[in-house]
């Protein structure tokens, strides 16, 4: 017998216990969506923008002079964070301030810190 096909031996003192998550589906769904706002570095990086920012927000004409991208694709990243739940809109006159939803930074670090069950 090769050793491409010799089958591993198994030495139940080095491997771990089974474990189950603790996170339920819905959750993970939930954060699934949160991770897939985050994937792109001009979204990290408004979120990074806006957490220093005040509960008051900052006007989208703001943020977008931070980036080197056109109003619209600015506008099109801030939905996507918005839509994600990870940031709020106010309205104020023409403009639309945003600001970073805390909560939802925080439940989703709760979520990430839950101990597993090892079984």
């Amino acid at each position: 017998m090769s050793a491409q096909t010799r089958p591993l031996r198994v030495v139940p003192q080095l491997c771990s216990p089974a474990l189950r998550p603790k996170l339920d589906p819905s959750e993970a769904r939930e954060l699934a969506v949160v991770f897939k706002a985050l994937a792109d570095p001009a979204r990290v990086q408004m979120v990074s923008l806006l957490l220093g920012a005040d509960e008051k927000g900052v006007c989208v004409c703001d943020i977008g002079m931070n980036f080197p991208l056109g109003q619209s694709t600015v506008s099109h990243h801030l939905k996507i964070l918005r839509d994600a739940g990870l940031l709020r809109a106010r309205k104020g006159g023409l403009w639309v301030f945003y600001s970073v939803n805390r909560e939802r930074l925080a439940h989703m670090g709760i979520a990430l810190t839950v101990p597993v069950e090892v079984v």
